[in-house]
């Protein structure tokens, strides 16, 4: 049975609300405040409130949730560096956090002083920081710096000696808030390496980030904290998709239950949740009436390889479009869909390749499922949407069915760690709404 480390019991953290000056000389001899009593909970905010779970030996937790949603102040409760005002945090070992870069540091003092005064203040003796003093600069990759002032260095330098001497004090327990923001893909390889010795050692890890990419790479279990309460605790690709879902409006599928089908009858699905939209029908063209009738969209849906509804996947996966749709007449039903990227702008269209019209006319009711497979290694990271439509591109005018704005959505992450991808060794972001990877030929010209 796992050893328990961390134990988390009704945990609250409260602060007083800031009042104009005139509020405060007005309640200063109040009746209240001579007695003794408890402030107004209207003047208090809960920046954790009844917070409780429990973490056992070498496992490693994701804190993910918006700005001030309570994050930082559990980690500092963790940390002893603010005290609950409610509830308790036993803590079984030593713990190290790391909540800013370069905190404990200073800016006047050389890298390497400033190694033996940040392992002091976590309780490393001289002798024993003297004994690991190598490994940790040669982690850090700033041995060509380490006699220079800390005020020389750059964000990135900082927090890699910052890490380098939290990850090399072998603590029980290891608190990271954010600071693997700033690194390049390279050291994040193996801040990852040293993250999976750790653990496999049996030392624990929490980490806080707004990169759900980071909390994938790093975390196996996930806590998404809402408005100061525990909202979601579980495996961290589960907790991710739902936080991504909430907060950026993600949503993976829809049903449209008051729709017929081919026979006339109640459509119905056994597909959740039911998502009400707004549709958008255009025909383009003289002539063509708005919403024919004679293609109905029942359901649709963002899926995996697996066919399982998906919101979050990696760049390495394909992503699955399913369209399943009605017709009630004699026609040529094509399907297309088009992907938006975060900002907003049209990406691509797609639609079937080479239109084959035995294959897609229909002279009778029928049903209609078609998928659509977004290839791997195609789009960046972030948030894309997906708009629906059949049509006929051989009447003329040209006859557009329906057409469902944005009605589906999905969320894209980096590729795991160690696996190939179009950023390659490239330490920073990719600007663009995809990055395809290409093949590609490189060879010396010179005789």
């Amino acid at each position: 049975m796992s050893e328990t480390v961390v134990t988390v019991t009704g945990l609250g953290k409260s602060y007083p609300l800031a009042q104009n000056l005139a509020g405060k000389e007005k309640k200063k001899f109040s009746l209240p405040r001579l007695i003794g009593s408890r402030q107004s909970e209207e003047n208090i905010h809960w920046a954790l409130k009844d917070v409780s779970f429990s973490v056992n030996r070498g496992e490693r937790i994701g804190i993910v949730g918006r700005n001030g949603a309570g994050k930082s102040t559990l980690l500092k409760i963790m940390s002893r560096v603010t005290y609950p005002t409610t509830g308790e945090i036993r803590i079984k070992g030593t713990l190290t956090s790391l909540l800013e870069v370069g905190t404990g540091f200073n800016d006047n003092l050389s890298g390497r002083e400033n190694v033996f005064l940040n392992a002091s203040l976590y309780g490393l003796s001289r002798e024993r920081t003297r004994e690991r003093f190598d490994e940790i600069v040669e982690f850090s990759g700033v041995s060509r710096f380490i006699d220079t002032p800390l005020k020389h260095y750059s964000s990135g330098m900082r927090m890699r000696l910052a890490f380098s001497v939290a990850a090399h004090l072998d603590p029980d327990i290891l608190l990271l808030d954010e600071v693997l923001a700033v690194g390049d893909m390279a050291f994040q390889r193996k801040c990852l390496e040293r993250v999976d010795d750790l653990t496999s050692r049996g030392q624990t890890l929490f980490f806080v980030s707004h990169s759900m990419d980071s909390v994938m790479r790093y975390c196996d279990r996930c806590l998404w904290i809402e408005n100061g309460q525990l909202l979601k605790d579980g495996d961290a690709g589960e907790v991710i998709e739902a936080y991504v879902e909430a907060v950026l409006n993600v949503k993976s599928s829809l049903v449209r239950p008051t729709l017929t089908d081919a026979e006339g009858n109640p459509a119905s699905s056994e597909r959740s949740p039911v998502v009400a939209a707004e549709d958008r029908h255009e025909n383009v063209g003289d002539g063509t009436p708005e919403n024919s009738g004679n293609a109905h969209l029942m359901s649709a849906r963002i899926i995996d390889e697996a066919g399982e509804d998906k919101t979050l996947f990696h760049l390495n996966e394909k992503i699955g479009i399913e369209m399943i749709y009605s017709t009630t007449g004699s026609n040529t039903f094509i399907p297309g869909i088009h992907v938006y990227c975060p900002l907003g702008t049209h990406i691509f269209n797609a639609v079937p390749t080479g239109y084959d019209i035995a294959h897609y006319a229909k002279d009778r009711p029928t049903v209609i499922r078609s998928v659509v497979w977004v290839p791997k290694h195609l789009l960046n990271i972030g948030t894309y949407s997906v708009s629906l439509m059949v049509f006929n591109p051989f009447d003329s005018p040209f006859r557009r069915f329906f057409q469902h704005e944005r009605m589906l959505s999905f969320h894209c992450v980096e590729a795991p760690l160690g696996e190939v991808s179009a950023r390659g060794g490239m330490p920073r972001p990719f600007p663009g709404p995809i990055r395809p990877m290409l093949d590609w030929t490189v060879e010396d010209q010179r005789q």
